[in-house]
């Protein structure tokens, strides 16, 4: 017995109610419930946090009770990364193929005016400055 603690009374491992032993283990990792969710909505627009809350919610039987909050937080992680994008408050993934912002191709270059040629016309004056 050390400063009045029993060593061996101490439990090693941190039992928990058999609820929460079975939901750490068959809830998904939120970014993967995210991206079925947006899978299986099969809307071009993408699909809202409502709508992706109600796909998590009928597809998981055991949900913690901060759900929502682990929700926002994994949308908006994912929104950083990259690995979702935002388009009128609606999720989506983001279009694998980007448009170009431009072709490269084709780009109209055009010399500086120190270098172009100037041509000048020389026009005769008349004795009171008025041209011929």
């Amino acid at each position: 017995m050390e400063n009045g603690l029993d060593i061996q009374q101490t439990p090693t491992m941190v039992e928990h109610p058999p609820q929460i032993q079975e939901l750490l283990f068959s809830l998904l990792p939120y970014h993967q419930m995210i991206m079925e969710a947006i899978e299986a909505s099969n809307d071009a627009k993408g699909c809202s946090k409502t709508a992706i809350l109600k796909h998590i919610e009928t597809t998981q039987t055991h949900l913690p009770p901060s759900h929502l909050t682990l929700l926002d937080y994994h949308l908006n992680q994912m929104k950083h990364s990259g690995k979702i994008v935002i388009v009128k408050n609606n999720y989506m993934k983001p279009d694998p193929k980007p448009k170009p912002q431009g072709d490269s191709r084709h780009v109209a270059v055009t010399s500086p005016s120190c270098f172009r040629e100037t041509t000048r016309t020389t026009t005769e004056e008349g004795e009171d400055g008025s041209r011929l």
